[in-house]
């Protein structure tokens, strides 16, 4: 049996690199705004409290903050309507993670930032499509990091709970992965109720090629919320990396993180934004994390009016 030791940390050592990164990266991503997003909240502005503007505008600001992770989300029952148009931006940035590459060309996530941008379609009742496009940042450099395209299925039943799969295939480059084509299949299972709200994705993924490939990593992730009032739900998220199906790893050697997480809407946007510790020894220490779920349909139809 395995013994679980959570990691010590240097909080000096972590208060003075974490500020200075946050600022930096802030300033040097703050460019990357995008101008149409900026006109469609304008023209709703008399809607809007300066307040919600400023907090809007701090948490979007925020996203320029990009883990090693395209994506730090475990799906629940969001899904397009059919022939609706959908846009989420993934801001991971980790402040205290691993600095020793895993393998020849990784990038280790230490001071490294990512910017995911995901488009989605819905096709039919139940049925979206999707595509990702993640960048990378280390060093000041900035790079495209590949490309991901998927395809989600979810039914939402009355008593509240919900069931589907979303299913992924993307090549990426060596920086991110050990092999350049990989899948992913990730159940989908949960709860959405008026007091809490509960997610289940016990995610499989694997490699399309090399000494690895078609054997099956597994990363279960769960995360529960608490409706706190109208559209805030406080909650927790846990993500792990448990490794291969075949030759599941020791526990320091598992990933593992928590994150405590705020779900809400302002202005039609959705947001997640959370705060995560990583457990063990091959989890990153401590991410930032932000999603934005904007209305692309609403935006586009702003630049034309």
């Amino acid at each position: 049996m395995s013994e679980f030791r959570i990691k010590r940390k240097n909080n000096h050592k972590w208060q003075s690199r974490f500020a200075p990164g946050i600022i930096r990266c802030y300033w040097q991503n703050s460019i990357f705004l995008p101008v149409n997003t900026y006109r469609f909240y304008t023209k709703n502005a008399n809607n809007l409290s300066p307040y919600v503007f400023a907090l809007l505008a701090s948490l979007w600001s925020l996203a320029t903050l990009a883990s090693t992770d395209d994506e730090i989300q475990v799906y629940n029952n969001a899904i397009n309507a059919p022939g609706q148009f959908g846009l989420e931006l993934h801001s991971n940035y980790v402040a205290e993670g691993t600095r020793i590459p895993a393998y020849q060309g990784d990038a280790p996530s230490y001071g490294s930032f990512r910017e995911t941008s995901e488009f989605s379609y819905g096709l039919i009742n139940n049925w979206e499509i999707g595509g990702y496009l993640p960048l990378l940042s280390r060093g000041g450099i900035t790079r495209l990091e590949g490309g991901k395209l998927r395809v989600k299925y979810l039914k939402q039943e009355d008593n509240g709970l919900y069931y589907g799969f979303n299913t992924e295939v993307g090549h990426t480059t060596k920086r991110t992965s050990e092999q350049p084509w990989n899948q992913e299949l990730r159940p989908i299972i949960g709860y959405y109720g008026e007091a809490w709200r509960v997610a289940f994705n016990p995610v499989l993924s694997w490699s399309l090629v090399g000494r690895d490939a078609f054997l099956p990593s597994f990363g279960p992730m769960l995360k529960v919320g608490r409706v706190v009032t109208g559209d805030l739900v406080l909650g927790v998220e846990h993500f792990t990396d448990l490794g291969m199906v075949h030759k599941i790893e020791s526990l320091q050697h598992q990933g593992h993180n928590t994150y405590l997480v705020l779900d809400t809407t302002v202005a039609d946007v959705n947001v997640n934004f959370g705060a995560g510790y990583g457990w063990t020894q091959d989890s990153d220490d401590w991410t930032v994390k932000l999603i934005l779920g904007l209305p692309f349909n609403q935006m586009v139809d702003s630049l034309f009016r």
